[in-house]
């Protein structure tokens, strides 16, 4: 990416408890940007909650507005399918 003029700060999150929130902190202030990279759930994971907290950082302590947040999902609702087996009326539901 250095050879196309883009610059990145990487922060690999090894444990989510506790959530560092301070290395992500330290991170935005430095670029202003935040993206999740995820292979979990679409919804209510754990860049989700990142994201919610560094929303919450922002309204209630950053002068600045200008912080750009976006997430980035790798995963899919199709790796629900196991559930079937424990509940077999979910594999009636079509989650694509």
């Amino acid at each position: 990416m250095a050879k196309e003029g883009i610059s990145a700060e990487v922060i690999n999150l090894r444990s989510i408890r506790p959530l560092d929130m301070d290395c992500v902190n330290e991170s935005l202030t430095k670029t202003g940007h935040l993206i999740t990279v995820e292979g979990g759930w679409p919804h209510h994971g754990v860049g989700a909650e990142i994201a919610a907290q560094v929303q919450y950082m922002i309204q209630q302590y950053y002068v600045q507005h200008d912080i750009v947040i976006a997430r980035c999902h790798c995963g899919t609702w199709k790796s629900l399918s196991h559930l079937a087996t424990l509940f077999p009326d979910f594999a009636k539901r079509d989650l694509s």
